[in-house]
This record gives structure tokens, C-alpha cells and sequence, in this order.
């Protein structure tokens, strides 16, 4: 599996967006694109450990397939208990599915959370 896949993996487990990417990591949203696309072929060192980082990674888990694999099993196992939770709620009706506006909108309280119990 290339660095490439692995480098997607690790984005779409952590679930940010390329602009949160951009913001934290100190890298272009052009140039995050391009490396996320396959556009570069070989990016600098100091962009991928500041990307891979910024999304909660090392650059050695860059080559290590099966964690990623792994945290991304646990991303979906979470995107299930969160969908039934909303469900339980009355929130959102069984089967029904949640709209990018409304992943974006609990992404970010997450986010808060998260930040507010590691202070």
C-alpha cells in the first residue's frame, strides 16, 4: 500500500477538512490538494510529517498499513454509535442518513469536547 493511500486513511479517520489541515499544519490548501491528489509525487519531508501530525500520526505510520486500517475500522464503528445515538435521540429517523452540513456541525463539537477535556 503506498504513502499515498495511507496519507488519505489517516485524513479521513481524523475527519478534518483540508482547510483545518491548511490552518493547523501551516500548508497551503493548494498545496494539500495536490499532495492529497497524487499531484506530487514526492513531497518534502517537512510537509508530510507536518501533515501527518497535525492529523495525529507519524511520519513511520505513514508505512504502517495495518494501524491505519485499524483506526479507520474504529472511525466507522464510531460514525455507527454516534448514527444510533442520534437515532435513540429522535434526532434523525432509523435508516436515515446524516447530510455533510450535519457531520460538519457534530465534527465540530466533537472537536470542542475534545479540546475541552485535554486542557
Amino acid at each position: 500500500m503506498s504513502w499515498l493511500t495511507n496519507l488519505n486513511r489517516m485524513k479521513k479517520s481524523c475527519g478534518k477538512t483540508t482547510e483545518q489541515i491548511s490552518i493547523e499544519s501551516g500548508i497551503s490548501k493548494g498545496t494539500l490538494n495536490k499532495i492529497f491528489a497524487g499531484q506530487t509525487k514526492d513531497p518534502q519531508y517537512t510537509t508530510l510529517k507536518a501533515i501527518v501530525n497535525c492529523l495525529g500520526y507519524t511520519i513511520d505510520d505513514l508505512d504502517d498499513e495495518q494501524k491505519i486500517s485499524s483506526e479507520s475500522n474504529h472511525s466507522e464503528d464510531t460514525e455507527s454509535w454516534l448514527i444510533d445515538l442520534l437515532v435513540e435521540g429522535g434526532y434523525i429517523k432509523s435508516g436515515e442518513d446524516l447530510t455533510d452540513r450535519d457531520t460538519d456541525f457534530i465534527l465540530s463539537w466533537l472537536h470542542l469536547l475534545e479540546a475541552w477535556f485535554k486542557r
